[in-house]
């Protein structure tokens, strides 16, 4: 070891040069590290009036006395005294070794230093006549730099926020008082008694501190009550055991498992268990792990708990309990001396040596015999693992006085198989094996985690994301995934309520690492070498998991990587995992991979991953793009602009995979790169693009509008024409769409703005991309010429530029601007399908496929809507895309509900509507959700009928006027369904005073409604002028809602009828039915039939009559059953139209409504 002042080798753990004396520091902590340590600052009240009155001779001396006391109780609990100063002493409790339970040393150790102050300050005030010597002491925990803080490697010091609130809490405490931090009180307040002390302001420091009196060491643990969740058979167990003991039989169980995996809270369920079933001796000792060096320290725990005496009480009355307790068991004289030596209390022992050790073992023995030689009890013995081995082999001692006594020894601790636990482990079982259990308790499943998440939160409603990154940093561990909800509430991010309900702060999305857990994995991490330390941080930086070549050249080991790995191994923080077609390996757990992480200077992190970005470059240059989400993420670190092409790749990688949030991650990073690094032109605008589509997929249309706005102002910045366009033909597609950020008038604006400057730069991408967004706004706009000629053009202009994706959109939104004008343009369509297919653009595939399947139901294809429907959910489902699961929906909702599959048809148009409003997809929200409505009333269930209509009104109101006649048509057909014609003629009144959209299917639905309004008026001209255009049949390539020509003819039928021309009325209906059965459609079939039985009656053919409603009986029969699967049926059945029509009645009893 070189030493920094002068140079001289050293050997290797040497703490002072031999050459200069000057202190030696460890690599680790000269070159600097980031720790979670206990600050520990003390200060003698009175020192600087004492200095005053006495030599300073005497005064060094009276000082001296004083800082041998106080280092003693700080080396007492493993501290670190770092500075003796003045009248003050400086202590970490976690550096440079950290230990899990540094926090509760630094607070034992306190109240030594007070109580060993007060004794040392008696003896003053007798000695020297010193009236006052008080001390007063402040403790914190928190993150802090430590290291050489002089780069001469002379002192080792803490630097930090942590460091300079300590400092201030012991300023702000009074003479004899302990005053611990915020970050001190959550690791300690189980376990130590504490006066909250409200909010202190500390001098530069923006936010008041919370502090708290440390005032004692509580009796016992004070545990938060965690629910159990996964541990039933493991319970099991330990009432069998609690069982057999109260009938007489001894047993011992040893619980064995990880920290934090619920040993401790099985212990909890015992003692609750044995209280509930009568009681009885119960008597626990905890292992401590600064206990472990001393002898007996795990079984005087224990005894003093048997007594009743704990550590925090006077020593005299501490041994007048144990005496008492002695007393009880009938010893001779000399296991009495034997005992008390071992506890501490005597120091005049009549044995020595071995004589001793065997009378310690009688004596306990007796103790064990005489306490549940009459009373059946428990003897509990948590965290073994930290026991001291002259416990364990006394315990193995007592486990045989299970054979004679009904005694339960509960044995918990880790399996390391270093401890002396462990060798309790193994000789138990060979010895005791009709006695012994062993309870190997494993981490939750991923479904056992999950309930006790919702135990831990109950009421909140969790993101997606955030439960699934708290269930990963977790991993099964019940004590992490508590410390972490615990964590993220201390944040802010969850919230609890004053009913005890719990909710999710707005943008919650990180998992913090909470310290209790980083203190119990660093503490292992510490009891490394220093290669082995230095090869896991560097692990740390590539990943989770991690490749043996790039760890290679990270760690710079110089052919000691693969000694290194096998002692992280065998302590179990690493893994292989795989061998082909290389070497991998992967931390245990993920919180392990964080604590290494956190201990490495900022610095430093940022030189690891530009070396990991570069060597994973290098090693899979044939595989970059597979890599490029992890190289740009290290390069992103490192602060390394190469970041940019990186993640932009990866965004592109995950929008092909459909992993739209990954994208998102990837785009918005990248950018946030690029922005401080004044990226050029190139790398912005499809960066902006893309982060803009990726929002727009996730149904985030507010931030993709945002995104696309903040690309036209850095354009503009930059005198970026051609960015600024391809900027503002998105603006035009988004605020056109019908989305939530639907905006025609906008959109029409930013179309005048940008048109003539596409035609000016003269490039056909460009102005096609114009032309498409004019074709939208157009189209929306009910401008359907001016749709078509720039529908057209854009077409076109695609096909010249070679944009074959761009052609797929225009392509796609053009055919359904034909459709708005009675146009079905097959061919466009299978070509904009074929497109998406081959670029792999499964999302605008599914766009594309649900547009086909409306464009069939318009042509009356059922089956080959269906078939593209369903094609395009299935994809949907698979991508996770809301948009197209949605629009999927919308087409198959017509085919069932025409063909009288009502059930189906509710589930669809539902499902449509649930994703339609998760994805901002307005259009399916208001016209299906009009038509879902009137399903609903048809099948007898008005209540649900009108919320759809107020809902479906609302949305369009407030976002899609121009189709608000859609929702008034299904308005109409209520009312009549209600008998109110007069409120149907208000509203078809409304509807024709106004000028409203006559889009092919908005208008088709409109006339049908108006027509009823004319029929039930009688008006019978009226009511055959509107019908005549729509029943006269069509060519082949038009588009109308395709079966509801049979809807005319049924409304022509009644007409002829009310005019009294039966021949007239005969052809329609047959004309319709005719239809209807091709379609399979039992919707207008069963209406139809009636009608046309009450043509027959009318003709005196009672025979025919009857048949034609036997077969509308029949339909209805159908429809029923299919509302069985949404428990509409009875309803449907009671409904005034089905029951007419069982009973035979003639249609002008029942007003038919569609």
């Amino acid at each position: 070891m070189k030493c920094r002042r002068c140079a001289f080798e050293n050997p290797e753990g040497a703490k002072f040069c031999s050459d200069c004396a000057a202190p030696l520091l460890s690599q680790r902590a000269a070159e600097g590290e980031r720790r979670v340590v206990t600050v520990l600052f003390c200060d003698v009240k009175g020192s600087t009036m004492l200095a005053e009155t006495l030599d300073p001779e005497d005064w060094g001396e009276v000082m001296r006395g004083a800082f041998g006391v106080l280092t003693g109780a700080v080396e007492r609990y493993d501290g670190t005294v770092a500075r003796v100063m003045g009248d003050a002493v400086l202590a970490y409790f976690g550096a440079p070794k950290a230990h899990e339970d540094d926090a509760e040393r630094a607070a034992l150790a306190a109240l030594a230093m007070r109580a060993d102050a007060a004794v040392y300050a008696e003896r003053m005030r007798a000695e020297r006549g010193i009236a006052e010597l008080a001390i007063r002491i402040g403790i914190n925990t928190g993150l802090a730099v430590l290291g050489d803080g002089t780069g001469r490697g002379i002192e080792y010091t803490a630097m930090g926020d942590a460091v300079n609130v300590a400092a201030r809490l012991q300023t702000a405490a009074s003479p004899g008082s302990i005053v611990v931090g915020d970050g001190t009180r959550k690791q300690i307040e189980a376990f130590f008694e504490l006066r909250p002390l409200g909010s202190l302001e500390v001098k530069g420091r923006a936010a008041a501190v919370p502090a708290f009196e440390l005032l004692a060491r509580r009796a016992a643990a004070q545990r938060a009550t965690v629910p159990i969740v996964g541990r039933e058979r493991e319970l099991a167990v330990l009432r069998e055991a609690v069982a057999d003991v109260r009938t007489g039989r001894g047993r011992i169980v040893a619980l064995v498992g990880d920290a934090g995996v619920g040993k401790s809270r099985l212990i909890d369920e015992v003692r609750s268990a044995w209280a509930a079933s009568g009681g009885g001796p119960w008597s626990e000792a905890r292992g401590q792990s600064y206990g472990a060096g001393q002898p007996y320290h795990l079984l005087r725990q224990q005894i003093l708990s048997a007594c009743g005496a704990a550590d925090d009480e006077p020593a005299v009355m501490v041994r007048a309990k144990v005496e008492i307790g002695l007393a009880g068991a009938d010893l001779e004289p000399a296991s009495v001396a034997a005992m008390l030596a071992m506890l501490g209390m005597s120091h005049d022992a009549p044995l020595t040596g071995e004589a001793l050790r065997n009378e310690i073992a009688h004596g306990n023995e007796a103790l064990v015999r005489r306490r549940f030689r009459d009373e059946a009890g428990v003897n509990i013995f948590d965290d073994v693992h930290w026991s001291d081995p002259t416990s364990v082999e006394l315990l193995l001692k007592l486990f045989a006085l299970a054979d004679e006594v009904p005694v339960l020894f509960i044995v918990a601790f880790r399996p390391d198989r270093q401890s002396p636990a462990w060798r309790l482990r193994q000789q138990a079982e060979t010895d005791f094996p009709h006695l012994w259990t062993e309870i190997a308790l494993d981490r939750l499943t991923d479904e056992e985690s999950d309930a006790l998440l919702g135990e831990l939160v109950p009421g909140a409603s969790l993101p997606e994301q955030l439960r699934r990154r708290i269930l990963e940093k977790a991993e099964g561990n019940p004590l992490f995934l508590e410390e972490i909800v615990r964590a993220l509430s201390d944040a802010g991010a969850l919230v609890r309520s004053a009913d005890g309900g719990w909710s999710v702060a707005e943008g919650a999305t990180e998992v913090p690492v909470p310290e209790s857990v980083h203190t119990l994995i660093a503490a292992r991490i510490d009891r490394l070498d220093e290669p082995a330390r230095q090869t896991l941080q560097a692990a740390s930086v590539i990943g989770r998991t991690f490749g043996y070549r790039v760890l290679q050249r990270v760690a710079e080991l110089n052919g000691q990587l693969d000694r290194q790995l096998s002692a992280l191994q065998r302590v179990e923080l690493v893994r292989e995992v795989g061998r082909d077609p290389e070497r991998r390996f992967a931390f245990r757990h993920p919180l392990t991979q964080d604590a290494a992480y956190r201990t490495i200077l900022q610095r430093r992190r940022r030189d690891l991953h530009r070396k990991v970005g570069e060597t994973l470059a290098e090693l899979y240059a044939d595989r970059r793009e597979e890599y490029s989400g992890e190289i740009g993420a290290h390069f992103a670190e490192a602060g390394d602009p190469r970041a940019i092409e990186y993640l932009g790749q990866a965004g592109d990688r995950a929008m092909r995979l459909h992993a739209v949030e990954d994208a998102l991650a990837h785009y918005t990073r990248a950018l946030d790169l690029a922005r401080k690094a004044d990226a050029d032109d190139a790398a912005l605008g499809p960066l902006f693009s893309a982060k803009g589509r990726a929002h727009e997929l996730r149904g985030e249309y507010d931030q993709a509008a945002a995104a696309y706005e903040e690309m036209e102002r850095v354009a503009r910045e930059r005198a970026d024409v051609p960015m600024e366009l391809q900027a503002l033909a998105r603006r035009i597609i988004i605020h056109s769409a019908p989305t939530s950020v639907r905006d025609l008038p906008k959109a029409q604006e930013l179309l005048e703005k940008a048109l003539p400057k596409a035609r000016e730069l003269g490039d056909p991408a460009t102005i096609a991309r114009m032309e498409w967004g004019h074709l939208m706004v157009a189209a929306w706009s009910n401008r359907l010429d001016e749709a078509r000629v720039a529908g057209t053009e854009a077409v076109a202009l695609a096909r010249q530029a070679g944009e074959r994706e761009l052609l797929a959109f225009v392509l796609n939104d053009r055919s359904r601007g034909f459709m708005q004008e009675g146009r079905y343009d097959a061919a466009s369509l299978a070509e904009a399908t074929a497109l998406f297919r081959e670029l792999g653009n499964l999302a605008m595939l599914t766009d594309a496929l649900s547009t086909t399947a409306m464009g069939r139901v318009g042509v009356g294809d059922y089956d080959g809507a269906l078939s593209a429907a369903l094609e395009a959910r299935e994809i949907a489902v698979r991508i996770a895309n809301p948009w197209a699961r949605s629009f999927s929906g919308f087409a198959r909702g017509y085919v069932h509900f025409d063909r009288g599959e009502w059930g189906t048809a509710i589930e669809v148009w539902e499902d449509a509507i649930l994703y339609g409003a998760k994805a901002g997809f307005i259009v399916v929200q208001v016209g299906p959700r009009s038509d879902l409505a009137t399903l609903y009333r048809s099948a007898g269930a008005p209540e649900k009928a009108d919320e759809h209509l107020r809902t479906a009104r609302e949305l369009a109101e407030r976002a899609l006027p121009d189709q608000l006649g859609w929702v008034i048509c299904a308005e109409i057909r209520a009312a009549l369904d209600r008998g109110d014609v007069a409120a149907a003629k208000a509203l078809a009144d409304g509807v024709l005073s106004r000028s409203m959209p006559r889009l092919v299917f908005i208008g088709t639905f409109m006339d049908l409604a108006l027509v009823e309004v004319d029929l039930a008026e009688e008006r019978v001209d009226a009511a055959m002028a509107r019908a005549a255009p729509h029943a006269a049949g069509a060519e082949a390539s038009s588009w109308r809602p395709g079966a509801f020509e049979t809807d005319w003819d049924l409304v022509l039928a009644r007409a002829e009828l009310l005019r009294g021309d039966l021949d007239a009325a005969d052809v329609a209906l047959a004309r319709g039915v005719e239809r209807a059965r091709m379609l399979g459609a039992r919707r207008i079939l069963w209406p139809l039939s009636r009608v046309w039985a009450d043509v027959a009656d009318a003709r005196g053919d009672s025979a025919l009559a009857r048949s034609r409603r036997d077969q509308a009986r029949e339909q209805v029969a159908a429809i029923a059953a299919s509302l069985d699967s949404v428990g509409l049926a009875d309803t449907f059945r009671a409904t005034p139209e089905v029951v007419a029509t069982i009973e035979g009645r003639p249609w002008r009893e029942a007003p038919l409504g569609r």
